[in-house]
């Protein structure tokens, strides 16, 4: 293509090039030793903390026909010509908060002006405290930013969830410490966040470069697994085993007897009722404490706490919770694959297709055929997941999977996963598949129908017309679109709606 390119010549640009796979590096590698015959302007960006090497060598052996470029931080003329029409003091207010940063400018162009303020503060100050307050109210803005934690490996994640926590400057033996993870792990997980430009490790201390990433990485954590953690970091630092701390808190755990333990159980139907009648919120707040208890009350809060989590379309803490139990083992199979798929389902609501595939599949290696509701949401969250990559062909042949399984289990098997039937209307509805649609929402709706108020109805009813929509009822469409604007669709405040 660039030799048939007519005069003047041709630019080629490529960006994000410390993300390219070997293949484009070598072809890169080979345009800039073996230009063709035309004119041409080859420009690459690539971030400093991970250069790709031989690329960089083959830039260097041009001499003087390279332009070296670095790119500092954008300033207030900068911004004036990339947010035009916005106003003055909002602008600065975007500055402050994203020190410069193009990617957090785009994210934070999206907040109030309120909420620049906090974060700008916070930009300029470290406070974990601001912190724990931002990780609540704009959360979603930064589990945005903190896609590339999420798409590392788990160790590496943990150790980036952990240096959040803990706070700027800790060490690498206290985070090897709460990890509870090999030192060689640990310093390798250090050496990625390090590349990817996201810690700073100075003398074994290590500290985030930008105060919203470490946000963006607190906010994916929850609550329990924040407490856990700083106390990892207070028997790490503190009391010896046995001294008068420790003691206190063994008196303390020996004192909770069987009426500490009917309060927690009355609670958590509390909970229940609360989450149930849509105070998601409400709900949240007394989950949030019985996280702290012991015995099995924790891990129903847990579990509950995802649900409300979904429901509130706080899909960043339904993932750290479910990451957090299945760190914690002691699983069996069954056990650890509704984990995977719940980590499925919620890494396809937050269009993390690759994940989805990761957690499907290893849901799917988990559990026998006897246990076919967990097999048919799989195997569903796995071809929808496949569709969102983009490759349809092999989302069709997961799809006639996923309903041969979802048809083999009878109406009692499915009701406690009835909402499974949404995303696999989704992907029969994508791949044109109407009637099995039709078929299988008319099914979900009949098993609902026994059981009064569900979470699941509104997204069925979201599927239900976009079905009608493309088979083009659209009086049908309309309809199931007037009843979400219903106050009984209260109950769920966070609707998927496919892209």
């Amino acid at each position: 293509m660039l030799t048939r390119t007519p005069a003047p010549g041709a630019a080629l640009l490529l960006d994000d090039v410390h993300w390219a796979d070997s293949a484009s590096l070598e072809l890169t590698e080979h345009l800039l030793g073996s230009p063709p015959p035309v004119p041409v302007l080859l420009a690459v960006a690539f971030r400093s903390a991970c250069p790709p090497a031989r690329l960089v060598n083959a830039i260097a052996r041009l001499g003087p026909a390279a332009t070296l470029i670095d790119l500092p931080p954008l300033d207030a003329a900068s911004l004036d010509v990339l947010l035009v029409g916005v106003p003055r003091r909002r602008r600065e207010l975007i500055l402050r908060a994203s020190l410069g940063n193009p990617l957090y400018i785009k994210a934070l162009s999206r907040l109030d002006d309120d909420e620049l303020d906090s974060l700008a503060r916070l930009a300029h100050r470290h406070d974990p405290v601001d912190a724990d307050r931002l990780a609540g109210s704009r959360r979603s803005v930064l589990a945005g930013l903190a896609a590339e934690i999420t798409a590392q490996q788990p160790p590496v994640q943990r150790v980036a969830h952990i240096a959040a926590v803990v706070g700027d400057h800790t060490t690498i033996d206290l985070v090897r410490h709460v990890a509870g993870l090999p030192m060689s792990m640990v310093t390798a997980a250090v050496d990625q966040l390090g590349r990817l430009g996201l810690l700073d490790a100075d003398g074994g201390r290590l500290r985030y470069r930008h105060p919203l990433m470490r946000a963006a990485a607190y906010a994916l954590t929850g609550a329990a697994w924040r407490f856990e953690a700083r106390g990892c970091r207070v028997h790490a630092r503190g009391p010896r085993p046995g001294g008068p701390l420790a003691r206190h808190r063994a008196a303390h755990h020996a004192g909770r007897g069987p009426g500490d333990r009917r309060r927690a159980e009355v609670a958590m139907w509390y909970a229940r009722a609360l989450g149930r009648s849509g105070e998601l919120a409400r709900s949240r707040e007394v989950l949030q404490r019985l996280r702290r208890a012991d015995g099995p009350v924790r891990r129903r809060a847990e579990t509950f706490s995802v649900a409300v989590a979904r429901q509130l379309g706080d899909f960043a803490e339904a993932a750290a919770t479910l990451g957090t139990q299945l760190r914690r083992g002691g699983l069996d199979p069954v056990e650890e694959a509704k984990l995977h798929v719940e980590l499925a389902a919620v890494d396809a609501f937050r269009e993390e297709p690759t994940s989805a595939v990761h957690h499907a599949q290893r849901a799917l290696e988990l559990l026998d055929e006897h246990r076919s509701a967990l097999v048919a949401a799989a195997l569903t969250l796995r071809a929808l997941a496949t569709l969102y990559l983009g490759c349809a062909r092999s989302a069709r042949e997961q799809l006639a999977d996923a309903v041969v399984a979802v048809d083999a289990t009878g109406d009692a098997d499915l009701r406690p996963y009835v909402e499974i039937v949404s995303p696999l209307a989704l992907v029969e509805i994508q791949l044109g598949n109407y009637a099995d649609a039709d078929r299988h929402l008319a099914r979900a709706r009949r098993i609902l129908d026994g059981l009064g108020p569900s979470s699941a109805s509104p997204y069925l009813l979201v599927m239900e017309s976009l079905v009608h929509a493309r088979a083009g009822r659209l009086t049908r469409a309309v309809r199931a679109a007037e009843h979400l604007r219903r106050p009984a669709s209260a109950a769920t405040r966070a609707v998927w709606v496919p892209r």
